[in-house]
């Protein structure tokens, strides 16, 4: 078992991963008393762009540290360890994530648990100085004890974009890409042209969320997603709707907020409060019609 500290405080880790990323590894470890996810990223110490990483995630997390609802995963601290990678410290969620709990459970209530998203990015987005996500996808969306849908890996993005520097060879740079708005990656970003990641670019993500969760696959699943994809989806390049008979999910009303979240221009998107009401609407009234 290998060890590590947050906050003064030593614990020890599993040597082997629960799971693999491009830039990341994460590993199950007990701390104070609790199962708990720490994620490290691909580092090293001499390299300029990890040092500028590594303060900014120290100075970020005190932001995520002040993040409080019910469907944002609880971020507890940043972990350090002797050879400088640093790691993420969020609660263990058994139940692993959306795609997972649905096939493993009768019944699930799919339109409840997107909802649930929609309220964490729409909170995310409120606040006084907005947060942005950056990364929405299926994967990042865990599922509590009691069954609800919590967001994980918020802000993440900007670390990983240092860490991605040093990934392993073969890994497929673009596959992010199918989750991303077209502005991501076309550089039309004026606010941040680095990073580019805004309210409206998670909008998009979590239409592409829907659509994955709806259909248990990733967005543009006959794609392999390389440089040629990312410039047809920047000119406008959508997925097709899958058949309604496959895919009962994909009904009218989904399929509009899709749509409607996946605007070429960001301007267009509707807000995830919006989108937020508009779920929690679709909601209401389905369950009327089935009273």
């Amino acid at each position: 078992m290998a060890s590590c500290e947050e906050d003064g405080s030593a614990f020890g880790y599993e040597n082997t991963p629960i799971s693999s990323k491009l830039e990341s590894d994460s590993y199950l470890a007990r701390y104070k008393n609790q199962t708990v996810v720490v994620r490290f990223w691909r580092m090293r110490r001499d390299d300029y762009r990890s040092i500028q990483s590594v303060k900014m995630l120290h100075r970020e997390s005190e932001e995520w540290k002040q993040l409080c609802h019910p469907n944002l995963a609880e971020f507890i601290g940043v972990a350090e360890t002797a050879c400088f990678m640093p790691g993420i410290i969020t609660r263990f969620y058994r139940n692993r994530n959306i795609l997972h709990y649905m096939a493993t459970n009768r019944d699930v209530d799919v339109l409840r648990l997107l909802h649930g998203v929609a309220c964490a990015l729409s909170y995310l987005h409120s606040r006084a100085k907005p947060a942005v996500h950056g990364n929405v996808r299926a994967s990042n969306i865990l599922i509590s004890d009691s069954g609800e849908a919590v967001l994980s890996d918020y802000g993440m993005s900007r670390v990983a974009d240092f860490a991605v520097h040093f990934a392993r060879p073969s890994a497929n740079i673009f596959e992010d890409a199918r989750w991303q708005a077209p502005e991501i990656f076309s550089g039309s970003i004026e606010n941040d042209e680095r990073w580019g990641a805004t309210p409206a670019t998670d909008t998009y993500s979590f239409g592409m969320t829907c659509l994955e969760v709806c259909t248990g696959e990733v967005p543009f699943p006959s794609r392999r997603f390389f440089a040629q994809d990312l410039i047809e989806v920047s000119r406008g390049a959508r997925p097709e709707r899958p058949e309604v008979e496959k895919y009962p999910l994909v009904n009218e009303d989904m399929w509009d907020i899709m749509e409607s979240c996946w605007q070429q221009r960001a301007e267009r998107r509707p807000s995830m409060t919006v989108v937020e009401q508009w779920i929690g609407l679709i909601g209401i009234v389905r369950d009327i019609g089935t009273s």
